[in-house]
């Protein structure tokens, strides 16, 4: 990995750190159960589906993969609490 591609990397993580705390400051608490869990990734990876359109565009695409990882991370958190 490069210097360029570590930063870039990190950012990410950052962005994703940050959609997270937003998540928890906007939303209703995440759903424990699974079917529930997975119909909000699904929502957000419908989303990057939609980014990646004919009508989507990169600074869209990068938002909602953003969101689809901290959905991601979130619910990887709570498995096997």
């Amino acid at each position: 990995m490069t210097l360029e591609d570590a930063d870039r990397v990190q950012r990410a993580i950052e962005k994703v750190a940050n959609e997270i705390d937003v998540i928890f400051a906007t939303k209703p608490p995440f759903p424990l159960g699974r079917l529930r869990a997975y119909r909000i990734l699904a929502e957000e990876v419908g989303e990057v589906a939609r980014a990646v359109g004919p009508d989507g565009d990169d600074k869209n695409l990068r938002e909602e993969l953003i969101q689809v990882a901290a959905v991601a991370t979130i619910w990887a958190s709570r498995v096997g609490k």
